[in-house]
């Protein structure tokens, strides 16, 4: 196998580069590892092809510590409500006085929340180094809860008023009884002298002439008897 001279000035250029590459970028990130904690980076001055190298001085950050705040629980005051007593009514004619009760208010608690104080990092800066970055601690709040009072509401009692009853008196009525009267009724009350001469279409002229007529006849009659007293009259005009 023979290499071209192309080929192999290209290697050559090749490997040169990367060395080159290696001896500038590697003794800066070697001795900045190495470094010690000094105040200042001290750079070295090299006439040498490898790049000059610098001692990077690592910075320590301060870690800030936070203040946890405490929060202050508030305790609720708790009310009791006063229980009214209805008073109870005895009604005369059914009037009930009707109790009311008073209610209790209720006074509630009021918690008061503490406010926790946050800590800050301080961060160090290194030079030419890598500075650790302080981590600040952060605070919790303890909030405080306030426990709230449960008022006891007063149940008023309402009185029931006793309804009074009247007895009312009922008086028996007497009942009378009422004579009726045997008198006969006068159908012509009230009926003119002419209409009272016909009672049910019946004149009563004409009976009253008839009744002449009758009375005349009876009186014929006596005195027709009266000429036969003789018993031989009697037989004579029998025989006739």
């Amino acid at each position: 196998m023979t290499i071209k001279p192309f080929d192999l000035s290209k290697t050559v250029l090749a490997t040169v580069f990367a060395i080159s590459f290696a001896s500038v970028s590697l003794p800066s990130s070697v001795f900045a590892q190495s470094g010690g904690s000094g105040s200042g980076g001290s750079s070295g001055g090299s006439s040498s092809g490898t790049g000059t190298t610098g001692t990077g001085t690592t910075g320590t950050g301060t870690t800030g510590s936070g203040t946890t705040g405490t929060g202050t629980t508030g305790t609720g005051t708790t009310g009791t409500g006063t229980t009214g007593t209805g008073t109870t009514g005895t009604g005369i004619n059914g009037s009930g006085t009707t109790g009311t009760g008073t209610t209790g208010t209720d006074s509630t608690g009021t918690g008061t929340t503490g406010t926790g104080t946050t800590g800050t990092g301080t961060t160090g800066t290194g030079i030419n180094g890598s500075g650790t970055t302080g981590t600040g601690t952060t605070g919790t709040d303890s909030t405080g809860s306030g426990t709230t009072g449960t008022g006891t509401t007063g149940t008023g009692t309402t009185g029931t008023g006793t309804t009074g009853t009247d007895s009312t008196g009922t008086g028996t009525t007497g009942s009378g009884t009422t004579g009726t009267d045997t008198t006969g009724t006068n159908r012509n009350t009230g009926v003119t002298a002419s209409e009272r001469t016909s009672d049910r279409g019946f004149d009563w002229g004409w009976l009253g002439l008839f009744g002449l007529l009758g009375l005349g006849g009876l009186a014929r009659n006596r005195d027709k008897v009266r000429a036969y007293n003789d018993p031989n009259e009697v037989t004579g005009t029998r025989s006739r």
